[in-house]
């Protein structure tokens, strides 16, 4: 291959042929820049107009958007702080109108050693088995929350402590009675601890007290055998 000398370059750099092709490569480039600049324009304003005609996409866009924002991806339930915020806009709505306002916890009972012995694959699937048993329980006003691991919270405005409890032992049995197959030819049958607390106990409207109380007679309630509510000093199983 013959290679061109320094001085054959700059000879070649003194012809108009070689500027006329320099200048055309520059102006195509240009071109090409312009184009693509307008294309990609042209789209973004057809997205724009799209939304604009079609508020459906919009309000998709948003209700994806506040859906990601605000609840738990793998249980679709509310996440810890989308319950807790709605929770307190519910709890002071009930206690201006002296309405009663309930609150249960629950915790899968043993689930570590499902995830030990089955994988963590199985344990989502009963995370999702036992999310879609508790939101199917209650009434289109309540609201569910994943709080924590395997840790829900549930929250019942105008509702009696008594109410609340039997809606926990409404749970506590679907959950307890239903086999989830988690592989193929392999089920799992998993159980449920609960604790309930009402405002009206101490007329204390506070979310986080209750929540707090809710969550000790949880802990009572494993400490008693599991899979069983507690609420005030009643026990039921």
């Amino acid at each position: 291959m013959q290679f061109l000398s320094r001085f054959d370059i700059i000879a070649l750099m003194m012809t108009p042929s070689f500027w006329i092709g320099v200048a055309t490569v520059v102006f195509v480039t240009l071109l090409v820049y312009w184009l693509l600049t307008r294309l990609i324009a042209f789209v973004k304003r057809g997205i724009t107009t799209w939304g604009d005609k079609h508020p459906t996409t919009n309000r998709m866009r948003f209700i994806l958007t506040d859906m990601q924002a605000w609840h738990d991806p793998l249980t679709r339930l509310n996440n810890r702080g989308a319950l807790f915020e709605r929770a307190k806009i519910l709890a002071k709505q009930c206690e201006q109108q002296a309405l009663p306002f309930s609150v249960i916890q629950i915790d899968l009972d043993c689930f570590k050693s499902i995830n030990d012995r089955f994988g963590h694959q199985a344990g989502d699937k009963v995370l999702s088995h036992a999310a879609g048993l508790i939101a199917s329980t209650l009434r289109t006003k309540d609201i569910a929350g994943r709080v924590g691991g395997e840790e829900f919270c549930v929250v019942l405005p105008g509702m009696t402590l008594e109410e609340a409890a039997e809606v926990a032992e409404q749970i506590r049995e679907r959950i307890d009675s239903k086999e989830i197959l988690i592989k193929k030819s392999t089920t799992l049958r998993v159980s449920a601890s609960f604790g309930v607390s009402g405002a009206q106990e101490k007329g204390n409207y506070h979310f986080e007290n209750l929540q707090s109380t809710a969550d000790a007679r949880l802990y009572e309630a494993k400490q008693r055998g599991r899979n069983r509510v507690i609420w005030q000093d009643h026990v039921k199983k």
